[in-house]
């Protein structure tokens, strides 16, 4: 797949390749054929600055923030992940991004919608190889953005077609963004349960 990240990179040179700074940073980790992936928006640039370039692997990736950690106690509980949170391989599962190019939350998010959906569409050809090489058996949209992105390829007809499709919560919003409407802070433990148990109900669909 570096083939196609590469050639994304080169017609879209505004899209800031970052692999010469964070090589390790692949946007995608685990077992590609395994039946149920998890599909976000993008990688943070925030989370990824915090990780020690030097040292990282691609196993670095979605593992340095608290959101993550609670993503990955979550794959252990559900058997999408063995050998420990943190242990390199065992995966049974698949994580991956929309697109693969890094971005600061702040400033993504203070970009048109027109133009998050035109770095979607760019990338659209990569993600569309994982799914025919990969072929899921349900995937799990964490958090509307990632769902919005795939509904627009879908719509343009960008991909070759999507398995069942579930959306559930980002993690990084339960453990770094209040839910106001039941006065609960980030990371509250009834968040968390909640959580994991709906990532559970949406793996349990295949």
């Amino acid at each position: 797949m570096a083939i196609q990240v590469g050639a994304v990179f080169a017609a879209h040179p505004e899209l800031g390749d970052h692999r010469a700074v964070h090589p390790w940073l692949i946007g995608w980790l685990g077992d590609p054929h395994a039946p149920v992936w998890l599909v976000s928006e993008n990688p943070s640039a925030t989370q990824v600055d915090r990780i020690h370039s030097a040292v990282a692997t691609p196993e670095s990736q979605w593992a340095a923030s608290r959101g993550d950690a609670l993503l990955r106690e979550a794959l252990v509980e559900h058997g999408l992940k063995l050998g420990g949170e943190l242990a390199a391989g065992g995966w049974r599962c698949y994580l991956t991004n929309v697109m693969k190019s890094e971005v600061f939350v702040k400033d993504w998010n203070g970009t048109r919608s027109q133009e998050q959906l035109r770095v979607a569409e760019a990338w659209a050809p990569v993600f569309g190889f994982e799914l025919e090489v990969g072929n899921p058996k349900v995937l799990i949209a964490l958090g509307g953005k990632a769902e919005r992105a795939l509904n627009h390829l879908c719509k343009k007809r960008l991909l070759p077609g999507l398995p069942p499709t579930i959306r559930i919560d980002h993690y990084s919003y339960v453990m770094h963004r209040p839910d106001n409407r039941r006065g609960l802070g980030p990371g509250h433990p009834v968040r968390q349960v909640e959580w994991k148990a709906a990532l559970g109900a949406a793996a349990a669909r295949i």
